[in-house]
């Protein structure tokens, strides 16, 4: 049996078991060190503030955010940030009613902080299309969420995304942590989600935690987190087998690699 029969197999083994286990119609594929998206990004919501020094601890619109503050919406004030605890977060596209939603929780207080940003996608083709020129990425594919955690406190500082679910499903193992304050704090810890049609929308949650014996910084940009979704020509949509057929699929698949292996 040739290479390409054998990988097609496994292929067709894999993707079908995953098709039974899920409702995609696709499986997302978690990629470490990849970013950032390299067509550019629609949809974006900022973590950053951690100090609680003055406001703008969430931003939230169409990046990008630092060269025209008229594409964003934030808080003002909030100083949600605790020192040593876990803030719930989500971050949400429906477009359904065509909006952005970000919402984090205070942790001592249970209060929790949401932002709506309207309009979204008219917003994407005027920032994205008239202003930025980028036309392609308005009306192509969005097929990657990139997820960037920046921890420029001391080593001894935590920055982690725990308790992950991208539309209520484990994404990767669930923690995403930034250890890049040692030895290179310039240097983001970037993640791809893929293998997802974004157009269709999604439900981001987790768990915000910092941790560490001293107070975060009152730089509100030294310490950040950055989740943003559009196009990434390395992201290449997988469709999985219809729903029906996945449990033969998978009998079939599996039975052929075991009878390979007798054989050899």
């Amino acid at each position: 049996m040739s290479a390409n029969i054998r990988s097609a197999l496994l292929a067709l083994a894999l993707g079908s078991t995953l098709a039974v286990a899920g409702t995609s119609a696709t499986a997302q594929v978690l990629v470490f060190g990849e970013g950032p998206l390299n067509g550019g990004s629609v949809g974006a919501v900022r973590l950053r503030n951690l100090g609680n020094a003055g406001s703008g601890d969430i931003y939230l619109g169409v990046p990008n955010f630092g060269t025209d503050p008229t594409r964003r919406i934030e808080t003002n004030p909030a100083n949600i940030w605790e020192n040593n605890q876990s803030h719930a977060f989500t971050f949400e596209y429906n477009p359904g009613d065509d909006t952005l939603t970000a919402s984090l929780t205070a942790p001592s207080t249970n209060v929790t902080t949401t932002l709506i940003y309207t309009n979204f996608f008219a917003n994407v083709a005027n920032f994205r299309g008239t202003v930025d020129g980028q036309t392609g990425l308005v009306n192509g594919p969005w097929n990657a969420m990139q997820i960037g955690l920046q921890n420029r406190q001391s080593p001894d500082h935590t920055l982690e995304f725990r308790d992950v679910l991208f539309n209520g499903s484990t994404l990767g193992t669930g923690t995403f942590a930034d250890a890049s304050a040692a030895p290179n704090p310039e240097t983001e810890s970037l993640w791809q989600v893929r293998n997802y049609d974004f157009r269709q929308g999604f439900t981001l949650t987790g768990n915000v935690f910092l941790g560490g014996p001293t107070p975060w910084s009152t730089s509100q940009e030294q310490n950040v987190i950055n989740i943003s979704f559009g196009y990434d020509s390395r992201s290449v949509l997988i469709p999985l087998p219809p729903a029906g057929m996945a449990g033969a699929a998978t009998l079939l698949g599996l039975g052929s690699i075991r009878a390979f292996r007798r054989r050899r």
